[in-house]
């Protein structure tokens, strides 16, 4: 069996033997998914993460540092150009996106529950930076300004980073 973790599922391959014909074997490959038994204490660059910790601090930082970005993305929208939204989007990636991005860890950390706030705080910016109807799928605007989620990003983090990690492993090993 070979077993591979990938973002909160265990990918297992199993190899059956279907024939044995003049001494040769045929193997078939199964690939089926399973949850990760989560660590009730992660441990994230030597620091363990305790299910008593709360995150709380770094949300009201990432909203504070927001609130500027968030003014500017209005000002631009006053502006009435032919490329507000462009402007606005390259203003979202570069300041407000940017920070999400560098938590990537406690939001993969099934411990917090900060995630579900900041994906939030990020539909409300999307909102600010082109109107919407009310009743509008959150999905629906992620693909019209063809933007990420924020857990699918973070999943994407999460794995380069959990590669990266692995591979230094291997290195300092040999």
């Amino acid at each position: 069996y070979e077993i591979l973790e990938t973002c909160g599922q265990k990918l297992k391959f199993c190899d059956q033997i279907l024939c044995l014909n003049h001494y040769r074997i045929y193997f078939k490959t199964h690939r089926y998914l399973q949850p990760v038994p989560l660590d009730p204490f992660p441990t994230f660059l030597g620091v363990k993460f305790d299910p008593k910790l709360s995150l709380k601090n770094l949300l009201e930082n990432i909203n504070a540092k927001a609130m500027s970005e968030i003014n500017l993305i209005r000002r631009i929208k006053g502006l009435k150009l032919r490329n507000t939204i462009e402007l606005s989007k390259i203003v979202f990636k570069g300041f407000i996106r940017s920070q999400f991005d560098y938590s990537f860890i406690p939001i993969s950390c099934s411990t917090q529950k900060i995630s579900s706030d900041l994906q939030k705080l990020q539909n409300k910016i999307l909102r600010h930076i082109k109107y919407f109807l009310i009743k509008t799928r959150i999905t629906k605007i992620h693909q019209h300004l063809k933007l990420d989620m924020l857990a699918s990003r973070s999943d994407i983090f999460y794995t380069d980073f959990s590669i990266n990690e692995l591979s230094i492993s291997n290195l300092t090993a040999t």
